[in-house]
């Protein structure tokens, strides 16, 4: 929270409140995956997007939530150290 906040004592170590924001078309976008460092230390940007693909495919009645679930403990068990955080948003059309 104090980072969020913008707290003197983070900025003294150089951790600041400015947000890392990009804008995109989501035209042709199925959904959105947010996650921690815990996540993308051991998943490529494709491969997390083929797993969250393929449990949409194979498995239509798991929920975002349920996904998001699978694939932080997929992480863990591949062997992430760092926190793991998901959070999956479908824009199913």
């Amino acid at each position: 929270v104090p980072r969020a906040l913008g707290s003197q004592v983070w900025r003294k170590h150089g951790i600041v409140p400015v947000a890392d924001v990009s804008l995109f078309d989501a035209t042709d976008v199925a959904s959105i995956l947010v996650a921690s460092d815990g996540l993308w230390d051991v998943f490529s940007s494709d491969d997390a997007a083929l797993y969250v693909q393929s449990r949409r495919l194979f498995r239509p009645t798991n929920s975002p939530s349920d996904i998001s679930k699978k694939l932080a403990e997929r992480a863990a068990n591949v062997g992430s150290r760092d926190d793991i955080s998901v959070a999956l948003i479908l824009l199913d059309r």
